[in-house]
């Protein structure tokens, strides 16, 4: 009787490290998530910022300006 009831503990134990390793990975793709959305972002302002800095708002118009064709 006491061999099962270390195997049960021992099988709860292990029950709670896969939870928790799950939750974790979870937590992690999360993280990497929310990390790419915030860099797509800073991404998107820095090439309006370009952009703006190069007095043509149309990248149309910047690569005629520039003698490239579209």
């Amino acid at each position: 009787a006491g061999l099962s009831g270390q195997s049960e503990c021992s099988d709860q134990v292990a029950t709670v490290t896969e939870q928790q390793q799950q939750q974790f990975v979870r937590e992690m793709l999360e993280a990497l998530a929310n990390t790419n959305n915030q860099l797509c972002q800073e991404e998107a302002e820095l090439q309006e910022e370009l952009d703006n800095s190069t007095g043509f708002r149309d990248k149309r118009t910047n690569l005629q300006r520039d003698g490239r064709s579209v």
